[in-house]
Protein backbone atom coordinates (compact mmCIF):
# COMPACT_ATOMS: atom_id res chain seq x y z
CA UNK A 1 0.00 0.00 0.00
CA UNK A 2 1.35 3.39 -1.01
CA UNK A 3 1.10 6.18 1.54
CA UNK A 4 0.33 9.64 0.23
CA UNK A 5 2.10 12.63 1.68
CA UNK A 6 2.32 16.28 0.91
CA UNK A 7 0.61 19.58 1.45
CA UNK A 8 -2.05 19.11 -1.24
CA UNK A 9 -3.05 15.69 0.06
CA UNK A 10 -3.07 16.94 3.65
CA UNK A 11 -5.31 19.89 2.72
CA UNK A 12 -7.71 18.07 0.38
CA UNK A 13 -7.98 14.71 2.09
CA UNK A 14 -6.93 15.50 5.63
CA UNK A 15 -8.54 18.87 6.18
CA UNK A 16 -5.23 20.61 6.93
CA UNK A 17 -5.15 24.40 6.88
CA UNK A 18 -4.28 26.17 3.61
CA UNK A 19 -0.51 26.73 3.58
CA UNK A 20 0.44 28.65 0.44
CA UNK A 21 4.19 28.29 1.01
CA UNK A 22 4.00 24.51 1.45
CA UNK A 23 1.64 24.12 -1.51
CA UNK A 24 3.84 26.24 -3.80
CA UNK A 25 6.96 24.36 -2.71
CA UNK A 26 5.33 21.00 -3.35
CA UNK A 27 4.04 22.06 -6.76
CA UNK A 28 7.40 23.51 -7.79
CA UNK A 29 9.09 20.25 -6.82
CA UNK A 30 6.57 18.19 -8.78
CA UNK A 31 7.00 20.37 -11.88
CA UNK A 32 10.78 20.24 -11.59
CA UNK A 33 10.67 16.43 -11.39
CA UNK A 34 8.26 16.25 -14.33
CA UNK A 35 10.43 18.49 -16.52
CA UNK A 36 13.60 16.60 -15.58
CA UNK A 37 11.99 13.35 -16.66
CA UNK A 38 10.30 14.85 -19.73
CA UNK A 39 12.37 17.83 -20.92
CA UNK A 40 10.43 18.29 -24.17
CA UNK A 41 7.27 19.43 -22.36
CA UNK A 42 6.29 22.83 -23.70
CA UNK A 43 3.10 23.65 -21.77
CA UNK A 44 1.62 22.79 -18.39
CA UNK A 45 -2.08 22.23 -17.70
CA UNK A 46 -3.22 22.37 -14.08
CA UNK A 47 -6.50 20.51 -13.79
CA UNK A 48 -6.80 20.79 -10.01
CA UNK A 49 -8.77 23.86 -8.96
CA UNK A 50 -6.36 24.38 -6.05
CA UNK A 51 -3.46 25.17 -8.40
CA UNK A 52 -4.37 28.46 -10.16
CA UNK A 53 -2.91 30.64 -7.39
CA UNK A 54 0.52 29.24 -8.33
CA UNK A 55 0.25 29.26 -12.14
CA UNK A 56 2.02 32.59 -12.63
CA UNK A 57 4.91 31.66 -10.31
CA UNK A 58 5.34 28.27 -11.98
CA UNK A 59 5.25 29.85 -15.43
CA UNK A 60 7.89 32.42 -14.48
CA UNK A 61 10.16 29.92 -12.75
CA UNK A 62 10.12 27.30 -15.50
CA UNK A 63 9.56 29.54 -18.53
CA UNK A 64 6.50 27.65 -19.75
CA UNK A 65 2.90 28.69 -20.32
CA UNK A 66 0.55 27.33 -17.66
CA UNK A 67 -3.16 26.86 -18.29
CA UNK A 68 -5.65 26.22 -15.51
CA UNK A 69 -9.36 26.47 -14.72
CA UNK A 70 -9.16 30.27 -14.48
CA UNK A 71 -7.40 30.72 -17.81
CA UNK A 72 -9.99 28.41 -19.37
CA UNK A 73 -12.80 30.53 -17.92
CA UNK A 74 -11.16 33.75 -19.14
CA UNK A 75 -10.68 32.28 -22.60
CA UNK A 76 -14.32 31.17 -22.71
CA UNK A 77 -15.63 34.58 -21.62
CA UNK A 78 -13.47 36.42 -24.15
CA UNK A 79 -14.67 34.14 -26.94
CA UNK A 80 -18.32 34.67 -26.01
CA UNK A 81 -18.26 38.47 -25.67
CA UNK A 82 -17.94 41.03 -28.43
CA UNK A 83 -14.44 42.52 -28.52
CA UNK A 84 -15.58 45.95 -27.31
CA UNK A 85 -17.21 44.45 -24.21
CA UNK A 86 -14.30 42.15 -23.47
CA UNK A 87 -11.96 45.17 -23.58
CA UNK A 88 -14.25 47.14 -21.19
CA UNK A 89 -15.02 49.77 -23.79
Amino acid sequence: MTRKHGAFHAMIEGGAAYDAVALRTELEGAVETLLTRHPKIGTLVFECTNMPPFSRDISRRFGLPVYDALSLGNWLMRSALPTRIAANE
